[in-house]
């Protein structure tokens, strides 16, 4: 397993972008002149990317602390995610892990970034909907958080019934119980949840919950069978040739109790 991953989950974390360099002020006057939402809530599973951005903001607003700030005191500190953070310190950049893609020979070579993610402090702002910087070691800390009902190693940062909360299907409402990419799934607050195995195309378990990274990144928890399942392939473009498929698969088929 790599030992180092770029987060550029649609997943899911923070983001440096390069365009917005007025913070979150400039993200909400920017977010403000495109009009009304699309859907009312509820209605519709909207961008799923730019409503994370979102929170982000309102984090922000309601805490009176930037996001950085915040998540290191509320999350990344208790839960001892030392490599994760909006920004990679100069002594970890041999660390970083680049991202790869194949040629037209099917040799891997280094590909670009997904998006306007940038290891070095000082470019752009920390936002709510991807490119946060952290290692596969600080991502299992966070799911297995998750799978405990919100608490590890003493630190709690979540509610048992939060998590429970999170972590149904909260399109039940919609014109369709599912997300536009699964017949099997629906989605929560910030991952999707398995409703329907039998019309999956892996094998899993009812209410189990994830996402994806655009750079072939995977996470699913499974409350049912206790386990968590994390790949990190840095792979464009993502998920070829089918590794969710086959991770998922292999993964289940090795329980034996």
């Amino acid at each position: 397993m790599l030992e180092d991953i770029r987060t550029a989950s649609e997943a899911r974390g923070p983001r440096r972008s390069a365009h917005l360099t007025g913070g979150v002020a400039e993200f909400l006057t920017v977010g403000n002149s495109l009009g009304p939402a699309r859907f009312a809530c509820g209605s519709s599973m909207m961008s799923f990317r730019g409503s994370t951005d979102l929170l982000g903001a309102m984090i922000e607003k309601v805490s009176g602390k930037d996001l950085e700030s915040f998540l290191q005191e509320r999350l990344f500190g208790p839960l001892r995610m030392a490599d994760t953070s909006f920004d990679v310190a100069p002594e970890n950049m041999a660390r970083l892990a680049k991202v790869y893609r194949r040629d037209k020979t099917g040799k891997l070579v280094e590909a670009e970034a997904v998006s306007s993610s940038f290891p070095e402090r000082g470019r752009g702002f920390p936002s709510g909907g991807g490119g946060m910087f952290s290692t596969a070691g600080d991502y299992a800390r966070f799911a297995q958080m998750l799978l405990n009902g919100g608490a590890l190693d003493g630190a709690r940062i979540l509610g048992r019934k939060t998590v429970e909360y999170m972590t149904m299907n909260h399109l039940g409402r919609a014109n369709k119980p599912t997300h536009q990419f699964s017949e099997s799934r629906g989605f929560g607050l910030g991952a999707e949840v398995m409703i329907d195995v039998t019309k999956s195309e892996t094998l899993g378990s009812p209410g189990q919950f994830g996402w994806y990274g655009a750079a072939t990144t995977h996470c699913q928890i499974d409350p049912r069978t206790e386990v968590i399942a994390i790949a990190v392939f840095q792979h464009f473009p993502m998920d070829e040739p089918n590794v969710f498929e086959l991770f998922a698969n292999g993964s289940y088929a090795a329980l034996v109790d």
